[in-house]
Formats: C-alpha cells, sequence, structure tokens
C-alpha cells in the first residue's frame, strides 16, 4: 500500500552532529539509482531520505519501451531510509510529465526539518512541485538532471514551431529557475555544457558523473568464463564468432536497425559476426525483418528482456558493446555496465557518454550517429585485434570506468550539500 512515511526524529543520532539532512526525490524506485541511495546512506556527512512518486519498478508494472510487464530483481528498497507519496495522477505513468503528481509536498519537506533537497531530474509534474516547495519554504535545492545541448535532427512544422516559439521560452523559464537552484550535480561534459548555456557558473557545479555498481558487472575471471561458454551454447554462436551486444530497450532512439545493417556489412567482408539484442520492444519486428532482409537473420538474436541478475553474464558472452543511438541518449549508463564487465565498447557520437568514457582505440571507438559504414569499420577494427587485443581494450575499459564509480557521486553529493547549507547559513 502507498504511504506517506512519518519523519524519523532519531536519525541524526546515528550520525555525527555535523550530518546534514537532505531530502531526496524521484520519480521511482530505479535499478541505477538504489546503489548510489545505500552509498549515500552510509555516508558520515549526510542523512539522506529517499522519496519516490510511484512505486513503479517495484511492484510488477508494464513498460512501455521493454513492451511488457516486469519488476527488478534486484533490491531497489534496502539499506537506505525512504517512502512513497502517493501519486494522485488522474492517470499514473512515470514515463509522461503529468503521470506523476503528488499532494502534501511543502508539509513532507517542513515536517522531515532537512537542510537541503536533492531532485534527480525535472521530468514529472511532481519534480515542479517539489521544487516550488522548497523553494517556499526556504530549501536549498541541488539538481542532478541529464540534459545535454546535443538533439536529433527534426524537420516539419513542429520542428519550426519548437524553433520558434519553445526554445526562446526556454531560455528565459530555465534560465530564471537555475539561477534560483543552489547547487547542480554534473553527470557528464555534455551536461555541463548545458547548465553553462543558460548562465549555471562553474562554481555552483559539481562533478557527479553518471554512475553503476561497478563490482556488480566484475565477474571473476572463473565466473565470467563460464558464463561466456554457457550463453554461447544456449545462443548456438561459436567461440571464434564476433558477438556484438546492444543491451537496450527496442526502441527507435536507440537506432537497433544500425547494428543489423554493420552485421551483415561485416558479414559481407567474410567476418563471422553475430548481433545480439539484450532488451526487447517496438522495434522487434522491425530488426527482424531488416535481419531477413540483409540474409542474415540466423546471425542476430534478440534474447528479450535480461533482469539485473543475469546481465554480467550476458556482457561476459560478448566481445564487444555497441550503443547506436542517437542524441536523446543523454547518456548511455549501459555503456558504464559493458566497461565494468570487461568489454571494448562501440558508441555513438550522438550519445551523451561518448566523449567522456570512450578513448579512442584505447578502450573503444567512437563514429558518427547513423553513419552505418563507419560502424561497420569500427567493429572490422575490432575484430583485427583479436582476443588479445580486445582483452586489453576490456581491461583499459574497466581502468576508466573506476573513474565514473558511485563513490565519485557519493562525494561530490557531500560537497554540494555542505556548499549549499554554509552559503545559507552566511548569506
Amino acid at each position: 500500500m502507498t504511504s506517506v512515511a512519518t519523519p524519523d526524529t532519531t536519525r541524526a543520532t546515528r550520525r555525527s552532529g555535523d550530518a546534514k539532512r537532505l531530502a531526496i526525490f524521484t520519480s521511482h524506485p530505479i535499478q541505477y539509482q538504489a546503489p548510489l541511495f545505500r552509498a549515500l546512506a552510509a555516508s558520515e556527512a549526510i542523512d539522506p531520505t529517499v522519496y519516490f512518486g510511484s512505486r513503479h519498478g517495484v511492484d510488477v508494472a508494464m513498460d512501455s519501451g521493454f513492451g511488457q510487464a516486469f519488476r527488478w530483481d534486484v533490491p531497489l528498497l534496502d539499506g537506505y531510509e525512504h517512502a512513497f507519496l502517493p501519486n494522485t495522477a488522474s492517470t499514473p505513468d512515470v514515463s509522461r510529465f503529468t503521470g506523476v503528481r503528488v499532494s502534501d509536498a511543502d508539509g513532507v519537506l517542513a515536517r522531515g526539518n532537512y537542510d537541503a533537497l536533492l531532485l534527480l531530474g525535472w521530468q514529472t509534474f511532481a519534480h515542479v512541485q517539489m521544487l516550488r516547495a522548497a523553494w517556499r519554504i526556504g530549501l536549498p535545492v541541488i539538481l542532478r538532471g541529464e540534459s545535454t545541448l546535443q538533439r536529433a535532427p527534426a524537420g516539419g512544422l513542429r520542428a519550426s514551431a519548437r524553433r520558434t516559439l519553445w526554445l526562446p521560452l526556454r531560455q528565459r523559464l530555465y534560465r530564471s529557475a537555475f539561477a534560483r537552484v543552489d547547487a547542480f550535480l554534473v553527470i557528464g561534459s555534455r551536461n555541463r555544457d548545458y547548465y553553462r548555456s543558460f548562465g549555471v557558473p562553474d562554481e555552483k557545479m559539481f562533478w557527479a558523473p553518471y554512475a553503476v555498481d561497478n563490482d556488480w558487472f566484475t565477474l571473476p575471471q572463473n565466473d565470467r568464463t563460464a558464463a561466456r561458454e554457457r550463453i554461447r551454447s544456449r545462443l548456438g554462436v561459436g567461440p571464434a564468432t564476433l558477438l556484438v551486444a546492444s543491451s537496450a530497450k527496442l526502441i527507435e532512439r536507440k537506432r537497433p536497425l544500425d547494428l543489423v545493417d554493420a552485421v551483415a556489412s561485416l558479414r559481407d567482408r567474410g567476418v563471422d559476426a553475430h548481433a545480439l539484442f539484450i532488451g526487447d520492444g517496438e522495434e522487434r519486428p522491425a530488426i527482424e525483418r531488416r535481419a531477413t532482409a540483409r540474409g542474415i537473420r540466423s546471425a542476430v538474436t534478440i534474447a528479450g528482456f535480461v533482469n539485473q541478475r543475469e546481465l554480467p553474464s550476458w556482457y561476459a558472452a560478448a566481445d564487444t558493446l555497441v550503443l547506436p543511438s542517437d542524441s536523446r541518449e543523454t547518456w548511455g549508463l549501459v555503456v558504464n555496465e559493458a566497461m565494468a564487465a570487461g568489454l571494448p565498447v562501440v558508441v555513438s557520437d550522438a550519445a551523451g557518454c561518448s566523449p567522456d568514457l570512450v578513448r579512442e582505440g584505447e578502450n573503444g571507438f567512437t563514429y558518427a550517429c547513423g553513419d552505418v559504414a563507419e560502424l561497420a569499420d569500427r567493429l572490422a577494427s575490432i575484430v583485427a585485434l583479436r582476443p588479445e587485443g580486445r582483452s586489453q581494450l576490456g581491461n583499459r575499459s574497466r581502468d576508466i570506468v573506476r573513474q565514473f564509480g558511485i563513490d565519485v557521486a557519493v562525494r561530490a553529493t557531500e560537497a554540494s550539500v555542505r556548499s549549499v547549507c554554509t552559503s545559507r547559513a552566511t548569506s
């Protein structure tokens, strides 16, 4: 049953007297965020309480992207204080701005006697409600969003109206709102450029890159070898085949057909390559049709939705991960996952993570989004490295992704809370 938690007045005794009480709001429990919340709860500097606007992901529910009902098979709520706020939206849906709405946001924040509010995004009306409530009661606000300046090409009347009407309005609206936000947790270099474009000064920004639980995806070598053999046997893929993985919802903005065409090009060159789609979604029929049309249906596997516990084994079976997404992919945490699993990566230059996670020739390659010929060439470069070279790139991936760990985000959060509390105390 959905309920609002009564603030725990004994919380502060669990930490030093200097610990700052931090309210966190996010739309719903997300597998990527839970490890961060647990790490923040272990901090001696802050005492967090997480508020959710929906139980999506905890209860079995339909996900429009995956095209099926599911719930995550890893603990999403363990290890940190949390509460669910009643979602009063007429049509609850975490994927729509109007699909999450809460009541008594002012009361929730005021009763908790918090020192600051951390908002994870602004994609629902409930986020706006919590932001306005913090402003009304004088609570410092820290924002962690994922927007970038990169945008997918668009045409037609809608695009023209957007350029003429919405973009100038957004510039004024966001510039005004961001001026009232006390600090920003920056997930990547393109996210930082986005905030700068609205006049946010560098001193308000704290480097808190998007991260996953790297240890979760790093299998011991014996386990990795066993998983590789098990999954490849299940797929009917031999040990010498280049298995190119994509881990994503099968939706248009992820550009899955580019991978089909690139693998077809490799096979035309005589390369024994196989595309593995780890995920499901509305583009499945289109992928199957394209693979058939290119004569490579037997070299394309759609595994369907794979939950978190099995995901490291599927990465172990692959030789590289490809993220072909357009610029609506504001980061791409699957790249973090694959790098932690020890894979080389090939990433579209439109994906938000590409300038931060991909070091050309060291742990993988980037390519121009939508340029299938260039993608095929990058995969050919992976082939030419042979297993030993691919292993070296995979090891470099692990080294790089350690710099994008949850510990980095925790330190940045602590620093931002100290900063906003000090600023308010001295103003």
